[in-house]
């Protein structure tokens, strides 16, 4: 199972994220007219496979972010922890959370806790 679903299924699967999405975890983009906050949108940024001098050890360590938006600062910063605490419970794969970043989107009056986590995962 690739990394991606393996982070949106243990993230649909917790009650401490679910309750608060509801089932909105998109992936790259928000979708526009997005009604319902908060919501939570996740991409790979970046990526490596472990190699070993027979090859591909079936091991990989992604990168991903996970944005946590939502109407007020609050319950951004909520939804943040909850991703981060589920994120590092895991035991299908591994995540340490790298860095965090706090936005507010002017244009759409949404608040973005932006997170980024190394994964390592056995495909």
């Amino acid at each position: 199972m690739s990394a991606e679903e393996k982070i949106v299924a243990h993230l649909s699967s917790s009650t401490e994220v679910s309750d608060r999405v509801s089932g909105r975890i998109y992936p790259l983009v928000l979708p526009q007219g997005a009604a319902a906050f908060p919501v939570l949108v996740y991409q790979r940024i970046a990526g490596s496979r472990v190699n070993a001098l027979s090859g591909y050890t079936g091991t990989e360590n992604p990168h991903f972010q996970v944005d946590s938006v939502a109407e007020t600062y609050s319950a951004a910063k909520a939804l943040a922890a909850a991703v981060s605490s589920v994120m590092q419970d895991s035991t299908s794969y591994i995540a340490l959370l790298v860095d965090d970043l706090d936005s507010f989107e002017t244009e759409v009056g949404l608040y973005r806790v932006i997170q980024e986590f190394s994964v390592w995962n056995k495909e």
